[in-house]
């Protein structure tokens, strides 16, 4: 009875190591072929870097050989799996094999038919991303897709959190919205949940003072933040400000009035009254909503004569530029006359005095709805150092004075036949520095913006520096201390936590 329960024994343990011997695929064995493989493979791109072309060319089959043979047949767990093909596919990229483009679809087949998501992938993935050659773009979308995909759906508050600030960084603005959504959902019940909203916010709205933004999504996380705490004026004023940036204007319009109705004691009052006047006469051709927020401002004293006599068409088109007579011919006849869509584009949207502004048409073709500039330019409005600007799609331009100062465009083709007209609205600032000497080496200074910024939302600090090196910072709207006329001092503003402009300030005593 023991001799049989021994060869029975015996039996089944070399029919196991004869398993492992024909399988390479089992856990243990598989990471060691995966090593040796990869060490076959730097081996190979060690000699090609080098240019070590006698031994590339000797052992370039045979270790393609051993490779393949290693790596096969590949099987579960799906990691190991993929991580094969994709030592496989930089192989064949390295020796430039004809059969290539059927390991890439053999890498996202099995790729497509993951089921469970873990950090390990996810950083997987990422390396894979950045190993595909640039010429292979169509590949690199496609895995890229499957890799959002697989971000979206991870549990790992931590990972996701790392790698939308990646594509933040890299200024994908549609990714970083998708991956924000999730984070935001996987730590819904956490307490760094209502801080993360408020980022994010800061992060993707249109305050003017951004290259790239996503107002839509900022808007979501609007409503999100102000059912988690009172919205403050502040971020009342800059969610309607990021409606209108993304063209929504009616929107825009009732978030203006509702901080209206709300803080009519606001110093960004007249700001707001502009702006309502402004998307009425420009946006939404109402001219009588118009005229009401323009005669605010007249009892304000500013000067809004112009737009009340666009209003009240009684422009004397003889005495204006022919460039401010198109446009006003084309605000009256637009619904007759238009042919395609123009949008102007500038940069900053806010700025300071002697900042440079661009100014950039973008006109669409109702059939296509491709970028196709076309026709004659006219600009026309405040246009600050510029005087005039014709045919031209765009300029760049600075202020003198500080202000609100608004930029029309038409593009009239065939004659006075209107392409498409747009009007923009920009906001010139002005950084007053109010100095007291205090005695003989002391000073004290306090900082001061015109027309006034979103104070909660503005940060000021102060640099000190001599021969290159920062010997003192501060932070506030007040700078107070001893300081030789020898020393740099150098005051930064700070906007939704970015630098938005610095200026030196001389010593003299």
């Amino acid at each position: 009875m023991i001799r049989k329960f021994g060869f029975i024994f015996f039996i089944l343990f070399y029919l196991s190591i004869q398993s492992l011997a024909q399988h390479p695929q089992h856990p243990t064995l598989f990471k060691e072929n995966i090593k040796k493989a990869e060490e076959l493979f730097l081996q190979l791109k060690k000699w090609q870097e080098d240019k070590d072309w006698g031994n590339f060319f000797s052992f370039k089959n045979k270790y393609l050989k051993e490779i393949v043979e290693l790596l096969s047949p590949i099987d579960e767990p799906i990691l190991l799996k993929l991580q094969a093909h994709c030592l496989l596919l930089k192989l064949k990229y390295l020796l430039d094999l004809k059969d290539v483009k059927q390991e890439e679809e053999l890498f996202l087949k099995e790729l497509e038919g993951v089921k469970t998501v873990n950090p390990e992938l996810i950083f997987f993935l990422k390396k894979v991303l950045s190993e595909i050659p640039p010429e292979n773009r169509q590949f690199k979308r496609k895995v890229t897709s499957l890799y959002i995909e697989f971000l979206q759906k991870s549990e790992s508050a931590q990972v996701l959190r790392e790698e939308l600030e990646s594509f933040y960084n890299q200024k994908d603005t549609e990714t970083f919205s998708k991956l924000a959504k999730s984070y935001l959902n996987l730590i819904r019940e956490k307490k760094e949940f209502k801080e993360e909203v408020k980022n994010f916010i800061e992060r993707s709205i249109c305050d003017g003072f951004k290259e790239w933004c996503q107002p839509y999504f900022s808007e979501e996380l609007f409503k999100e933040f102000s059912d988690l705490e009172g919205i403050s004026s502040d971020w009342l004023y800059l969610r309607a400000y990021n409606l209108e940036k993304a063209s929504e204007y009616e929107k825009a319009v009732s978030i203006y009035k509702d901080f209206l109705d709300k803080f009519p004691e606001s110093p960004l009052l007249d700001e707001v009254l502009w702006r309502l006047g402004f998307i009425y006469l420009y946006k939404l051709s109402d001219f009588s909503q118009a005229e009401e927020y323009f005669l605010r401002l007249k009892d304000r004293g500013f000067k809004v004569d112009k737009y009340l006599d666009i209003i009240e068409d009684r422009v004397n088109l003889e005495k204006l530029s022919y460039n401010e007579e198109m446009f006003l011919r084309a605000l009256k006849e637009k619904n007759l006359f238009l042919k395609g869509r123009l949008q102007i584009d500038s940069y900053p949207a806010r700025a300071f005095l002697g900042q440079r502004v661009s100014l950039k048409s973008l006109s669409f073709s109702p059939d296509t709805g491709c970028l196709q500039p076309q026709g004659l330019f006219l600009w026309s409005g405040d246009l600050g150092e510029v005087k005039i600007a014709t045919n031209t799609p765009s300029f760049q331009t600075s202020f003198k004075k500080e202000g609100f100062k608004i930029i029309n465009l038409v593009e009239v083709v065939s004659g006075n036949t209107f392409f498409g007209f747009d009007s923009c609205f920009l906001n010139i600032y002005r950084l007053e520095v109010i100095k007291k000497k205090v005695k003989e080496k002391g000073i004290e200074l306090e900082v001061k913006v015109f027309p006034p910024l979103p104070e909660s939302l503005l940060e000021v600090f102060w640099k000190v520096e001599k021969e290159g090196k920062v010997i003192l910072e501060k932070e506030g709207k007040t700078f107070s201390g001893e300081i030789s006329s020898d020393y740099l001092l150098r005051v930064y503003l700070s906007f939704l936590g970015k630098v938005i402009y610095s200026e030196d300030i001389p010593l003299i005593f």
